[in-house]
């Protein structure tokens, strides 16, 4: 009964306390910086000033950790990457009768999409080719190279207006029998500095790759010196071989694979703004923190900070605007 009583006593004495003793501490905290404007990769120092907060969180206002979005669904433009693998073949012992740029890479904006050797030859195309690795020939049978993920954003000006992509294949006069290949063709957005947020736009099948042979192949049997789409079980088509007929006294031979209007997706939805808690309760106390932009532009640096309690809390939003420049 008496540790009953003595319980009692001490919950009353706690409960009759001033206010004052049990309220959550005033924030006293600012943020600067040496100076607003940086190139992209400086390491940005925040300085704290001030009684250090139990919670600091942090937006630095890239993507996904911009506080203007807290709460708010964001859309943003994705990157557009593409990427292949692919091999040349030429027998030919003589140097001479070699070529080195059977294949060039070309897109266009304004291909009517009839597949016509006239039609393609009507049409604005645009090389490419070095952006892509694309190895050199050798005698035999080798395996595919890739060609690297390489960023073609630029060919996709707006939502609405399609591109083409072309592999286009020629050989020179009196130089026969060499051979191109490619296969695992992709296209993908990705949304960056959020890498879990990517889409395959178009792949092997879905670009719809239509085979076209030149004038030049009008005289050539349908046997082994012919252009070819391979075809799997399911009729899905697995790589594309471009191919010359055997001689010196052929002619110059073109041939192209062309993809189907190929589109840049709507805006992404990268959700709303989420924070990087840089100080929970029990962490130390901080003097500063250091970000680092990779990307230029203007960025508007938000950190929030808060005490808290069992009995509330209380909250205040610093704000710094960074100039981060190539």
């Amino acid at each position: 009964m008496k540790k009953i009583f003595f319980a009692i006593i001490t919950c009353v004495f706690l409960l009759s306390c001033d206010k004052k003793e049990i309220q959550v501490d005033r924030l006293n905290f600012d943020v600067s910086v040496d100076r607003q404007n940086y190139k992209v990769n400086d390491s940005v120092v925040f300085n704290f000033r001030g009684d250090s907060p139990d919670i600091i969180t942090f937006y630095s206002g890239e993507s996904i950790n911009d506080y203007a979005y807290l709460g708010i669904d964001k859309y943003v433009d994705s990157k557009i990457f593409s990427q292949f693998t692919s091999a040349k073949l030429d027998p030919h012992a003589d140097p001479n009768l070699r070529q080195l740029d059977m294949a060039r890479i070309k897109y266009s904006t304004d291909f009517n999409g009839n597949y016509t050797e006239g039609d393609i030859n009507m049409a604005t195309w645009t090389d490419i080719t070095e952006r892509f690795y694309l190895p050199p020939p050798i005698a035999g049978q080798t395996n595919l190279q890739p060609s690297g993920r390489i960023d073609v954003t630029d060919l996709f000006e707006n939502s609405s207006q399609p591109v083409y992509l072309g592999f286009f294949y020629e050989t020179e006069l009196g130089k026969g029998r060499t051979n191109f290949r490619f296969q695992s063709f992709i296209m993908e957005s990705i949304v960056p500095e959020v890498t879990n947020i990517s889409n395959r736009m178009y792949d092997m099948v879905s670009a719809e790759f239509k085979l076209v042979l030149g004038s030049s192949y009008s005289n050539v049997a349908l046997a082994d010196n012919r252009p070819f789409i391979n075809y799997n079980a399911s009729s899905q088509p697995t790589f594309i071989t471009f191919r010359a007929p055997p001689g010196i006294t052929q002619p110059a031979r073109k041939a192209y694979a062309i993809t189907r209007a190929l589109v840049r997706p709507e805006l992404t939805n990268i959700g709303s703004a989420v924070g990087l808690g840089i100080k929970s309760f029990s962490s130390p106390e901080l003097s500063s923190y250091t970000h680092i932009f990779n990307e230029p532009g203007n960025y508007l640096v938000t950190f929030v900070v808060q005490n808290t309690n069992i009995y509330g809390s209380k909250k205040e939003v610093k704000q710094i605007e960074i100039v981060v420049e190539d």
